[in-house]
């Protein structure tokens, strides 16, 4: 998938680069594409719920909106909208000075996530919004993905992924401009939401690789400054970082790769305490300890 070649991005990250963590920030902005939104409708599974948004953040979708579920846990619970979720995560940032650590675990806090109470509600923002509505189906009067004619697309497209146990709603698929189904080949006849929500997305993404990087300058300006206030590790950085971000664009990696001396896997002290009293002291692929 080809990214624009004005963009000049010549350089690879490295360690001990200047600004590198605000300059793969800006490589990220300049590939998120916002004529593709996702929508959740209902989904029941935290663990689907948290997937399906790590999967948007990897892929470049920078919008997703959530119909939440009629019944949730308490606050203190597991299921936390995703706005309690964000709420939760910048507190500890202010009280631990942690912030940049488990981007990718962390999808929520680099997406613009809007929440509905209902599923009408969202229909009508998609609808004022002028979206046309892309419902996943697996019913006999759905399209193949894989060879449904799809062009030309059209300006703004909400693809939508209902609950897990029941699918999109009748009330979404009654309003739907397209229902698509990807093709399965084997004895099982669905597959686990997220997959299926990353597959979907990844599918039109290929097919469709001009929008990647569509984002208007002022979404962009907005995002950078957001972004790079949370890259900061203390109030002082979170002032200059700020700033950097009103000034001229930084220029952006080749890759959003991190460079090998920066990517380790996570594992947290619980499981790794776990593992190495079976396994022994963990390594990733170079020899180093993995840190948690």
């Amino acid at each position: 998938m080809c990214i624009e070649k004005d963009l000049q991005m010549e350089q690879w990250d490295a360690p001990d680069l200047p600004l590198r963590a605000l300059r793969r920030a800006e490589t990220v902005l300049r590939r998120r594409c916002t004529r593709i939104v996702a929508v959740l409708e209902r989904c029941s599974e935290n663990r689907n719920h948290e997937a399906v948004l790590r999967t948007c953040e990897c892929l470049g979708v920078q919008h997703v909106w959530i119909v939440e579920p009629s019944e949730k846990k308490k606050p203190n619970g597991r299921n936390l909208d995703a706005n309690q979720k964000a709420e939760k995560e910048c507190k500890r940032e202010k009280l631990t000075g942690l912030a940049g650590i488990g981007v990718a675990k962390q999808a929520y806090r680099w997406l613009t996530v809007k929440s509905f109470q209902n599923t009408s509600d969202c229909i009508s923002a998609l609808q004022d919004g002028g979206y046309e509505i892309w419902a996943t189906d697996v019913s006999s009067v759905a399209e193949c993905l894989e060879t449904a004619t799809l062009e030309p697309l059209p300006k703004r497209i909400a693809v939508v992924f209902g609950r897990e146990a029941t699918g999109v709603s009748p009330e979404f698929l009654q309003v739907a401009n397209r229902r698509l189904y990807l093709q399965l080949h084997g004895f099982t006849d669905s597959l686990n939401l997220s997959v299926a929500a990353g597959m979907v997305l990844y599918a039109l993404l290929c097919r469709f690789p001009q929008v990647r990087g569509d984002m208007d300058e002022d979404e962009q300006r907005q995002l950078r400054k957001n972004w790079f206030t949370k890259l900061g590790r203390n109030d002082a950085q979170r002032v200059e970082y700020a700033a950097l971000a009103d000034a001229l664009p930084l220029q952006p990696f080749a890759d959003v790769r991190p460079h090998a001396d920066h990517r380790g896997a996570w594992i947290s002290p619980k499981i790794r305490r776990r593992l190495e009293e079976k396994e022994g002291p963990l390594t990733d692929s170079r020899g180093t300890s993995r840190a948690c």
